[in-house]
């Protein structure tokens, strides 16, 4: 994961930072997914759902399960109000209520934001990202009209607002 994101870093593409830290929100998550469920199995006891008790690190006779059985663990819940509705509350007095009931996974957070964002804020940089061809004379031929007659440019940058026109090029010839 590293060295796709220092790849993308060092690419002829100089992509923005927001969507830099986008893909490595993706990425995050989807090694935390994967972290737990290959190792955790393996090294904690089950553990009660909102219960009583803690998971077990490293438990006598092993974990729940065996290697890539595990079950997700990344969780994060904020009940900020458990209790009764008044009962002058129309249809809903004298129930039982809790506020803010869903449960997060922060792996899933982290990659469901990173695709979100990518696709409303960083549309430009997903079209030169999958392009097999130069992308160098992909980007001066879009923003010229005509085709790159002076060899392949140094870099390209993608402008700093997601909406601009075209992507600027610089126009220094690549040293040898």
């Amino acid at each position: 994961m590293g060295f796709y994101i220092f790849s993308l870093t060092k690419s002829k593409i100089k992509y923005r930072l927001g969507y830099m830290l986008m893909i490595s929100l993706i990425m995050a998550g989807a090694l935390g997914n994967i972290i737990d469920s290959v190792f955790y199995g393996m090294i904690f006891s089950e553990s009660p759902l909102h219960g009583d008790g803690v998971a077990v690190m490293f438990p006598e006779g092993g974990g729940y399960e065996s290697i890539f059985h595990g079950k997700v663990v990344d969780m994060l819940y904020f009940p900020i109000y458990k209790g009764f509705v008044p009962d002058w509350v129309p249809m809903i007095g004298g129930d039982y209520f809790e506020f803010f009931r869903p449960v997060f996974n922060i792996a899933d957070s982290c990659i469901t934001i990173g695709v979100v964002a990518i696709i409303l804020f960083y549309r430009r940089e997903l079209k030169y990202s999958g392009s097999k061809s130069n992308k160098a004379d992909d980007v001066q031929t879009e923003q010229s009209g005509s085709a790159n007659v002076d060899g392949p440019t140094d870099q390209v940058a993608l402008g700093d607002d997601a909406m601009d026109s075209a992507p600027s090029v610089d126009e220094e010839p690549r040293p040898a």
